[in-house]
């Protein structure tokens, strides 16, 4: 399956989608044709995935231009887009949408956009997105998608990582089924 994800924050980036996305990428590359189209500058390296990456420090509206467009060239192929919300990825997709209809994924896995998207017109756009979603799926909080945090003198906790490999487990087969 090829797949293209989404994404307005990717590593060096900080804030919850970043390394959510990063390892959500590593792990589909081992078994999928993987892409990434993201908003970075300098973005961290994933082995087996192709990254284009569209430079933040544009101006808004070109930003959003050469990312519609750079969805328009990779865009022809992918089998399933996997879609980070966010209104700077929402809003190329359905533009896209309107010429040519792949199936997509939304992952909430922003909180900061989530709660934007219940006001003014991200939530217009964020609830078309929503209609036309293959699937919906929530990563809140408490998800088990971050790796441990390996400290001086505290001892790793290999119940913990075993609980966070069958999160990613089964959420790697909800994403592909």
């Amino acid at each position: 399956m090829k797949i293209l994800i989404l994404s307005p924050l990717f590593p060096p980036d900080t804030g919850a989608p970043a390394d959510y996305v990063k390892e959500l990428a590593t792990r589909l590359a081992r078994t999928h044709d993987t892409n990434l189209l993201i908003y970075g500058y300098l973005p961290e390296a994933v082995p087996g995935v192709h990254i284009t990456s569209v430079d933040k420090r544009t101006l808004l509206p070109f930003r959003l231009m050469t990312f519609t467009k750079s969805l328009f060239r990779l865009g022809t192929t992918p089998d399933l887009f996997l879609v980070n919300n966010a209104p700077s990825v929402e809003l190329p997709l359905l533009f896209f949408r309107l010429f040519k209809t792949v199936p997509y994924i939304l992952l909430i896995s922003d909180p900061v956009a989530e709660k934007a998207s219940h006001r003014g017109l991200y939530k217009i756009l964020h609830q078309l997105m929503r209609k036309q979603a293959q699937k919906i799926i929530v990563i809140g909080e408490e998800s088990l998608y971050k790796k441990a945090e390996l400290l001086p003198f505290t001892a790793f906790n290999a119940a913990n990582e075993a609980r966070r490999e069958t999160w990613w487990n089964s959420h790697s087969k909800e994403i592909t089924l």
